[in-house]
């Protein structure tokens, strides 16, 4: 009885306990300085505003092209903290930090691509379109991106299967998403012809998945059994 009745003071102990340190360790968000909300209920019935103010549906094809365009820029920046974390061994730290300072760029510019695209000619002021053009000097650093990488590669004589290592993996991801990106933004130009999506995002995300491809194998692991060729791993399986 009298064990019985420590165990039951004990647990009671250790209730209350647990209690107060919950009542401690949650803070009081009423008392939270005001600022902008995240929630505006505004697009509850399926509906959101370009840049440009016009009120459009989510079904429209401005938004896959966003949406594909966001989770490309998620996916670069798994990339990006992959190598941060874990560098392939035969990656060089001037080559690390060359690479984390392109991609960082890079999320940059894919940011600029959808307020791109979020900005129809059609509708925008000249005060929008100045605000967000898309510069050509994006399409003309990635094409001397991909030259300068390109040239430390050797020459590629057919297929290779995505993989590689963490790093060169996602960069693959990566590349796919892009190509995904690019149909998205064509789709939009063509179903939209008169609402003036640049095309120079377009020709962006195309450099952009040549680049992608370029820098998986740059990351590439060198171990020949990793770095397979479409036509031997057919054989073998």
């Amino acid at each position: 009885m009298i064990v019985a009745r420590r165990l039951a003071q004990n647990h009671l102990a250790s209730f209350a306990a647990c209690v107060r340190l919950q009542s401690t360790s949650v803070p009081d968000f009423s008392m939270s300085t005001p600022k902008a909300q995240i929630y505006t209920r505004t697009g509850d019935k399926g509906r959101t505003s370009l840049f440009t103010g016009q009120r459009v549906s989510k079904g429209e094809p401005y938004f896959d092209a966003l949406g594909d365009i966001d989770e490309l820029n998620c996916h670069l920046g798994m990339a990006r903290e992959l190598l941060i974390q874990g560098a392939p061994a035969h990656v060089e730290d001037s080559t690390k930090e060359a690479l984390l300072q392109q991609w960082q760029t890079l999320q940059q510019c894919l940011l600029d691509a959808g307020s791109t695209v979020a900005t129809p000619l059609a509708f925008a002021t000249e005060k929008q379109k100045e605000r967000t053009v898309f510069q050509q000097e994006h399409i003309n650093s990635l094409e001397t991106w991909i030259d300068g990488w390109d040239a430390t590669l050797e020459p590629l004589k057919t297929f290779i299967l995505p993989g590689g290592g963490l790093v060169a993996a996602q960069l693959h991801i990566c590349r796919a998403v892009c190509r995904r990106a690019e149909r998205g933004i064509v789709k939009l130009r063509v179903e939209k012809p008169d609402v003036g999506i640049d095309i120079a995002v377009q020709q962006f995300l195309n450099r952009l998945s040549d680049y992608l491809f370029t820098l998986a194998r740059v990351c590439t692991v060198p171990e020949g059994q990793v770095v397979r060729k479409q036509r031997e791993a057919a054989k073998t399986e």
